[in-house]
Formats: C-alpha cells, structure tokens, sequence
C-alpha cells in the first residue's frame, strides 16, 4: 500500500492534518510554534538612494530605499509609499499592509513634517518605495521593519531656496504678462542631516489554533502564509518602543477572554522588544542576522 505524501494529506486532511503538529508546539518543519525563523537585515547597499534597506524576516524578502525630494510644504505629502511585488506575493496581506503604511503616513505616525521643512514654506518628501520579493507569512512586520530601518539609515542634505526673478521682469511687465517667481532649491551636500523617527513601533502577527479537546489555546508565532490562511481568528498588533497600542485588531472568537489579550499583548511586547533590538544593531552595525542564518 502507497504511502500518502505530505502536499497530499494537507489537501485532503487540511486542518487536521495540522492539529498534531500544533498540539506538540511545532510545525511541520519541526521549528516549535513560538519561534521565529531566521533573518537578516542590512542598510545602505543602495548607492543612489539617500537610505536603504534590505531585510529577511518572517519569510519575507523585501528592499525599501528612500529618495528625497523638495517642494513646497505638504503635510499630507510627508512620505509617500510606491510598492513593487511579485505575483507570489498574497493579496490579502500586500493590501492589509498598503492600508495600514497609507494611514500612517496620512497621520504623520512615522516622521513628523515640520522635520522635513525649510524656509518656512518648503519641505523635504521621502519617496519610499518597497520591493517585495517573497512573502510566506505575515508581511507588515517585515515592512515596518524595512521602513523604519531605511529611515535611520537616511541623511538629506541642508537645503535652502535662492529665489530669482524671471528674465526681463521690466520688459515682462511692460507687456502685461503675469510675472511669478521661480525658486531653485540649494542643497549643501557637506551638511547632511539625519532623519528622526517619530515613532519605533513593530508589528507582531499571530494565529490561534484551539483545539476541541484541550481548553487553552495556542497562539502561532511566526507562521507561514498557508497556516495564516487556514486557521482563524488571527491577531494584528502594533506596539510602540514603550507599549502604546497603535493598532489592536482580533478575529472573531468566542474565546477572547481577558487572559488571551493579555497572552497577546504579552506575546506583541516581546516581539516588540525582540525587533527594536534588531533595529538598533543595524542602524550602529549595518548589518545584522540570526545566528541560525546560513
């Protein structure tokens, strides 16, 4: 009799071919359900953005460079987000993720933009674009990692305006002709100037499996993206440096008791503190990773 191979038995099984797993506090790799899988995190690879970073994290391969550019005051235009993906990359997660970067630079949560002005009317913008790779897992956390360690990792130039008057403003005027002003921006690139995070936040995703014959339910740290499919509810948590919650969303479950927020919130501020830690090392190293990564 033929042996059913494993992509087999998660088809025909699904969940359940799972559950023994999770009961035994591991995956399917063997990696226990509370551990994250390696990563590594470098800044400033890329020469011609003003910062850079690559990260691996959570499953995830991504890039973020910054490119700044002058215009008049927007606060609304503080930062802005491009993204590029591969088609590997889930729906559900890159569009979750969009929202959430798009709201929080609309709020000002990343930098503050008096920061960036100069000259009263003018400010810097941050063109950050992202570049997602590979996704197996909750995405936002690599991401904001991606982000914030390209922030720190970013120095703009002093910049001021010289403003001239259009040629022949005399003869112009003569003729009739509305006259405005035209600005050229100066950049003092020996005078460079770090850019300050307003906020260090990390996200922490995680999935609960319970199962019907044990009462405590187990919280899935770090899983990969067909386990974050196939089990619910699951938990969305962004946390600040000093335990603020920027965001608190929970699945649908009866079983949201008192204990279980505080299972997560705890399970958030470690990873919390865990991520902040790597942010540090690479913004004073360039480079860190996990001493399991190859």
């Amino acid at each position: 009799m033929t042996t059913l191979n494993s992509a087999l038995l998660k088809e025909i099984e699904g969940l359940d071919f799972y559950k023994e797993f999770f009961v035994a506090g591991i995956y399917e790799d063997g990696r226990e359900t509370d551990a994250e899988r390696p990563y590594l995190v470098r800044v400033g690879l890329d020469q011609n953005a003003a910062g850079s970073s690559y990260v691996q994290h959570n499953g995830c391969t991504l890039s973020c460079t910054v490119i700044p550019k002058a215009g008049y005051y927007d606060p609304l235009q503080c930062i802005r987000f491009r993204f590029e993906k591969s088609n590997a990359v889930p729906k559900k997660e890159f569009d979750f993720c969009r929202a959430i970067l798009t709201e929080f630079a609309r709020k000002h949560i990343f930098v503050d933009p008096k920061s960036l002005t100069f000259d009263a009317e003018y400010q810097i913008q941050l063109i950050l674009t992202i570049t997602i790779n590979t996704c197996d897992g909750f995405l936002l956390g690599p991401v904001f990692l991606a982000v914030q360690a390209a922030i720190n990792n970013t120095k703009i130039p002093k910049t001021s305006v010289d403003s001239t008057d259009i040629e022949d403003l005399e003869a112009k005027f003569k003729q009739g002709a509305v006259v405005k002003e035209r600005s050229r921006f100066v950049f003092d690139t020996e005078n460079l100037i770090q850019v300050q995070l307003r906020n260090r936040l990390v996200y922490t995703g995680l999935s609960m499996f319970k199962d019907q014959d044990d009462d405590e339910p187990i919280l899935l740290v770090d899983p990969p993206s067909h386990c974050i499919d196939l089990i619910e509810p699951r938990f969305d948590v962004i946390l600040s440096e000093t335990g603020n919650i920027f965001l608190w969303q929970a699945g649908i479950t009866s079983d949201l008791t008192k204990d279980l927020r505080k299972s997560v919130y705890e399970k958030a501020m470690e990873n919390t503190k865990k991520v902040l830690g790597i942010l540090e090392t690479v913004q004073k190293e360039g480079r860190v990773q996990s001493e399991d990564m190859e």
